[in-house]
């Protein structure tokens, strides 16, 4: 879990520096634009589930650092500048294909900056130049890519790869409901308000034209990225995440015109200004102060129950409810991504393919109803089955249906629901991340959870042995 979350927080102060070179290309005549957006993004990307460890956060270095080289590249005129800025996005849509909205963004802005400048592109080479730009970056794009589809071809799998890409670009579950873009947007009302008077304040600039530029290119970087959320029907909240850097660089704008346009700081411009900055910026980073009490101290203050050392989270909970009834390395079965619970418990996963996805994906490298039936004909003691894939629960496809229904079929003849637990909790009682719970069966001659034995609420995330009346076969 610290290993997930600190590449989480490097990637985020990554991401953080690159919206500095940004901002100073877009809008060079705001100071300091890049250095408060980056802050803005630090907080802000506590939201919306982005505590955890979410494509939508790793493949933003990729992304921007592409976006940055583009658009030195456009001012230096080197295209190995552009070679690595499409190397770094071909990595972005590795991670995850939305990243595509950034790419196009990015070839948008190549083009209107110089042309609402008032650089002459029809002129001399002007056109020629760009176009070279785009080459470089296409190539340098492709390399990632190659190497991928060389990787997957070595292994006997070269037809997979567009497969793979377009599955990780699915929404899969999520599809457009007003109450999903209800939460996901909610988190960053703040930030909304801010884009718009941002671009209003950038209006207001002397050198209109250059202001002008770079508040149409992140009017248009929003408005790409939003667009291709709604294309994909992209509505769980950590999906908006990819809206942050955009939102960020509006929001920093508005701040710091504000923060100039203050009549006191004409006697002492310099002080008064980032004093007036400092007090703006603390407010934004109030916002978030909830999220760094409930997401950060949790990574830096572990506790103990029932030998388990946790954060409060579903893994430790179900853990320590099961650690005194596990016999053997092969008691266990997880369905879902609880997987921390095999080294939690002292067991081991009885199949190959301990993702749950490998069962049922198009790319499945095992017959999946096989190998739920091969795995149950020896049953383990303990099965943890995620929310969504309890029955009842949403299907993606065919396959998935058959083995999460095979496994349904097993659970309701040989087994007993022995607890279930919520979302990952905080140390204050408040909800984190993880947003399904879980449910446990035991097998029929297991004995059940003892709570005079083990403790029921663990870091306040409670373990609820369901009722006799509620179990299958009572």
């Amino acid at each position: 879990m610290i290993a997930l979350r600190l590449g989480t927080t490097a990637a985020v102060v990554a991401s953080a520096m690159l919206l500095r070179a940004i901002g100073a290309r877009l809008l060079p005549g705001v100071p300091w634009l890049g250095t408060v957006a980056g802050l803005i993004y630090i907080a802000a990307s506590l939201h919306n589930g982005g505590e955890g460890t979410n494509a939508e956060l790793l493949l933003a270095p990729f992304a921007l650092g592409g976006m940055a080289l583009a658009l030195a590249a456009l001012e230096n005129r080197r295209l190995a500048h552009g070679a690595a800025a499409g190397a770094l996005f071909g990595v972005a849509v590795l991670v995850k294909p939305v990243a595509l909205a950034d790419g196009a963004a990015t070839a948008l802005m190549l083009v209107a900056l110089p042309a609402i400048r008032g650089h002459a592109l029809g002129q001399g080479h002007g056109w020629v130049r760009i176009a070279r730009l785009y080459a470089a970056i296409a190539a340098g794009a492709a390399l990632p890519l190659l190497a991928m589809a060389g990787w997957y071809a070595a292994i006997g799998a070269s037809g997979l790869l567009v497969e793979t890409l377009a599955a990780a670009g699915d929404a899969g579950l999520v599809r457009f409901n007003a109450e999903g873009l209800a939460a996901g947007t909610r988190p960053y009302a703040p930030l909304l308000g801010g884009f718009a008077l941002g671009l209003a304040a950038v209006a207001t600039e002397k050198r209109r034209r250059m202001a002008a530029a770079g508040g149409i290119a992140i009017a248009c970087w929003l408005a790409m990225v939003a667009a291709m959320l709604a294309l994909l029907g992209r509505f769980a909240d950590h999906m908006f995440i990819q809206l942050l850097p955009p939102l960020a660089l509006g929001t920093a704008a508005f701040l710091v015109l504000a923060a100039r346009a203050l009549p006191l700081t004409k006697r002492s411009p310099h002080a008064l200004r980032l004093g007036a900055l400092g007090l703006a910026l603390l407010v934004v980073l109030a916002w978030g102060a909830g999220r760094f009490a409930h997401a950060g101290l949790e990574t830096l203050w572990q506790r103990e129950a029932a030998g388990v050392r946790h954060w409060g989270d579903r893994t430790a909970t179900i853990a320590a409810a099961l650690r005194s009834r596990i016999e053997g390395p092969g008691d266990l079965l997880v369905i879902g991504r609880l997987l921390g619970l095999y080294h939690a418990t002292g067991t081991r996963p009885p199949t190959r393919y301990p993702f749950s996805l490998h069962l049922w994906a198009g790319y499945a490298p095992v017959d999946g109803v096989a190998e739920i039936a091969r795995i149950m004909a020896t049953p383990p003691r303990f099965v943890v089955v995620d929310a969504l894939w309890l029955p009842g629960g949403p299907r993606t496809s065919i396959m998935q249906a058959q083995v999460l229904d095979r496994l349904a079929e097993v659970l309701a003849r040989d087994y007993l629901h022995d607890g279930q637990t919520g979302r990952f909790i905080s140390w204050r009682g408040g909800f984190v991340g993880g947003g399904v719970g879980a449910t446990v069966f035991r097998r029929r001659d297991v004995p059940p959870f003892d709570r005079a034995a083990r403790p029921q609420s663990i870091g306040g995330l409670q373990y609820d042995p369901v009722p006799a009346a509620a179990r299958p076969g009572a």
